[in-house]
């Protein structure tokens, strides 16, 4: 039954994907500038350069490894990534079913799967396809039912205990933003088995999550230590993430701009907002008891202020609380499942919920207007066929996070920062100046500008600088995320 219900889950997950994450086959590239600049990082890991120490980037070494094993199926395509992605939903999926079983009925998992798999594939904090949030999903189910089931029982074996802080680490080496929903699952462990004057196996199960949430840290030190780039990774990835990349508001508002943030998004999405609400509502009216709905409340609120705290609110931050949502939709059904099942399961029920699925299936999609779209009329494939003339093809993204024009050349960066990230100058002032300088020494022979097409007149001066030492060959206009740019590609003076 186990094997029947992962192959279901892989079935389910490969049918929403292959409609909604970007890297499907059905499109001709992912065009998430995220998804590229972590894919030429890995690439770039696979053939020999150290991150952090060859190629600067602000995610985690164990995602960067993960799209560097998808680079090594295919280089040119998403196809590696799009089999990761597969895998990740369907452990989520299993997971998520495993969770509903705690609450429901065996014939509730056939129609609850694929709604929620439709549910979380084409909400607005999915994006692409390929975040690292999306890559968390199954980590996250994995201990969310293993703290339901602690719910239900108050004890949790030291193995279950050390695989939770396993994934807490994994997490932890990939983006440790996500992390407070560990910090809270750990605290509420500690907590009820503290209540229960259990105070010795309190203390021996956080060491042991500890312990379990080092490994991923210790083998990723030991690879950093053996390629001589340990400082560069505590400080790239530790320092530079802590210090430079967000800005935490420092007046009173500190402790509640998180909130504001979260509540900000929420309205954006109403279907998210209602979820949320109806979730609250129904642990709410649920005959659990306080201790749980008070943990409940406490996981959430600790998700919001590890994600939110440094002031950077972008949509897909917001795909981990989905799983949180399915618990309170749990809770919903539970509570009034008499009432619900007739409705659920009867002809028109299913036929009604089997058309809403296939129809958001399609029309739900992020970005199904780049579904079936030929190659060669993608611009960044057709600026490929140019740099490919060239005997030196080697490239720079200024002023601009990774366009994926590295991707469709299948080339590796030359210089150490090969895009500009998130950083606001005066926080983190290094990259920009690196890539001016890079521009000043004609480090490269091509140089790709996407400039905001809104805001020409204001880049005009950043044009004007890089036309010095570079002739603008090819200029187009593209749409990126429902704003216009205008893809400058420069070739170096002779």
């Amino acid at each position: 039954m186990k094997w029947k219900n992962f192959l279901f889950c892989l079935l389910i997950s490969f049918i929403t994907l292959l409609f909604t994450s970007e890297s499907s086959i059905l499109y001709p590239i992912n065009t998430w500038v995220d998804v590229h600049a972590i894919f030429t990082m890995g690439k770039g890991m696979m053939h020999g350069l150290v991150p952090y120490v060859d190629l600067f980037e602000q995610k985690g070494p164990i995602f960067i490894f993960l799209f560097g094993l998808a680079s090594l199926l295919s280089s040119t395509s998403f196809l590696g990534l799009f089999i990761i992605e597969i895998l990740c939903l369907a452990v989520f999926l299993y997971y998520i079913q495993k969770i509903i079983q705690l609450f429901l009925p065996l014939k509730y998992l056939w129609l609850l799967t694929p709604l929620f798999a439709v549910f979380t594939t084409t909400s607005p904090f999915f994006a692409h396809g390929g975040s690292v949030e999306e890559i968390c999903l199954p980590f996250l189910a994995i201990s969310l039912y293993h703290l339901i089931s602690f719910f239900q029982t108050e004890e949790i074996s030291y193995r279950t205990i050390l695989i939770d802080g396993l994934l807490a680490g994994i997490v932890w080496m990939m983006k440790y933003t996500i992390l407070g929903f560990w910090f809270a699952f750990a605290v509420i462990i500690f907590f009820f088995l503290l209540s229960k004057k259990q105070v010795r196996e309190s203390f021996y199960h956080i060491f042991v999550f500890l312990m379990g949430m080092m490994i991923p840290f210790f083998l990723c030190s030991l690879y950093f230590i053996t390629h001589h780039g340990f400082p560069e990774f505590i400080h790239v990835y530790f320092i530079v993430n802590l210090f430079h990349y967000s800005e935490p508001t420092r007046n009173i508002l500190f402790l509640v701009n998180p909130i504001i943030l979260f509540i900000k998004e929420a309205f954006h999405e109403p279907l998210f907002l209602l979820s949320v609400m109806g979730s609250g509502y129904a642990l709410y009216l649920s005959k659990i008891s306080r201790k749980i709905k008070i943990s409940i409340l406490f996981l959430f609120l600790c998700m919001v202020y590890f994600t939110l705290l440094g002031g950077l609110p972008f949509v897909y931050y917001f795909l981990p609380f989905l799983p949180i949502v399915l618990l309170g939709m749990c809770y919903f059904l539970y509570t009034y499942q008499s009432k619900l099942e007739t409705i659920f399961f009867s002809k028109q029920g299913i036929c009604l919920l089997t058309v809403f699925m296939t129809i958001e299936l399609y029309l739900g999609a992020n970005y199904k207007e780049n579904l079936l779209v030929k190659k060669e009329d993608v611009v960044v494939w057709q600026y490929k066929d140019i740099i490919q003339k060239e005997e030196n093809q080697t490239l720079l993204n200024y002023g601009f996070i990774d366009f994926g024009l590295f991707f469709t050349t299948n080339t590796i960066p030359t210089t150490y920062y090969f895009e500009r990230l998130n950083f606001d100058y005066d926080a983190y002032p290094d990259n920009m100046d690196a890539l001016n300088q890079s521009i000043i020494e004609k480090r490269t022979n091509f140089v790709l500008y996407p400039s905001l097409y809104s805001k020409l007149s204001i880049n005009q001066e950043k044009i004007t600088f890089i036309k010095k030492y570079y002739d603008l060959i090819e200029d187009e206009i593209v749409t990126y995320e429902n704003q216009k740019y205008q893809l400058l590609l420069f070739k170096r003076k002779q």
